[in-house]
């Protein structure tokens, strides 16, 4: 009807017909132009304009009460801003819209594990009402309007992940040719831009890994501690730096002691 809202509504795909969802929690302001993904049996919900421009991240749980939740989001946030697209790349909602203060269209990515934010760097000009598709790790971007309408197509490659492998030796001086475990960033990303795995150090039931470009290079170190047979991340260690610091560019493991 031409105004904003924030409403719920299913459409059940067996009998075609329309229903409206009673929600629990607060809802977000009523708004349009917003996107949204399913993750874990919640939709996530990002941006939009609900009179001004928004960067708020909403989920609302479809197991629990259809319950609304602000999420607290951590790292950088993309710009305020509406008529964009949104994707789920694993677990991790890619974002490409208009950055009207910088004048372009950026990507971003959310991690739904942990709600970081990272920019992807990938940038073309500026656009709205794109419309995209994930096709074999790739966002495929089509059209949109930029001061008139488009019909040229953009793709947003495949980010790389940095990832440690742990191999274990057999009881026999063998080594398994098969990693026992990889060794994932919680809180880094997971892209090659935060330069994980730029130093390593390692005893007998601890791996200490660097990863200088976290943060736009203020830069973490992970400690990852022998937990049953597998190895556990348990602390991203920063300290009061500022951007730029290189946190993790080496490392050395001495006793007790980073």
């Amino acid at each position: 009807d031409g105004s904003k809202k924030n409403d719920v509504w299913t459409l059940d795909l067996t009998t075609n017909a329309w229903n409206l969802v009673t929600t629990s929690g607060t809802k977000p302001s009523a708004r349009y132009y917003h996107s949204s993904v399913m993750y874990n049996d919640k939709m996530v919900v990002f941006g939009g304009d609900d009179g001004s421009k928004k960067n708020d991240v909403w989920t609302l749980d479809l197991t629990t009460n259809n319950a609304w939740n602000l999420i607290t989001t951590t790292g950088t946030a993309p710009s305020t801003r509406f008529a964009h697209s949104s994707m789920l790349l694993g677990d991790e909602m890619i974002i490409f819209g208009q950055d009207e203060v910088n004048g372009n269209t950026d990507a971003w990515r959310l991690n739904l594990t942990s709600y970081e934010w990272s920019n992807t760097s990938a940038t073309s000009d500026l656009r709205l009402n794109a419309s995209s598709v994930i096709y074999n790790n790739e966002m495929v971007i089509f059209g949109g309007y930029s001061g008139g309408s488009k019909n040229d197509t953009l793709i947003l490659g495949k980010v790389h992940i940095n990832i440690i492998n742990h191999y274990k030796r057999n009881t026999d001086g063998t080594w398994q040719i098969t990693e026992t475990q990889q060794l994932l960033p919680s809180g880094a990303d997971d892209n090659a831009t935060n330069q994980f795995g730029d130093a390593l150090a390692i005893d007998a039931s601890s791996i200490v890994v660097g990863a200088p470009g976290v943060e736009s290079h203020k830069g973490a170190v992970f400690v990852y501690e022998m937990s049953g047979n597998e190895y556990a991340q348990k602390y991203k260690l920063q300290g009061n730096v500022t951007s730029g610091a290189m946190i993790g560019k080496q490392v050395a493991l001495y006793e007790d002691k980073i």
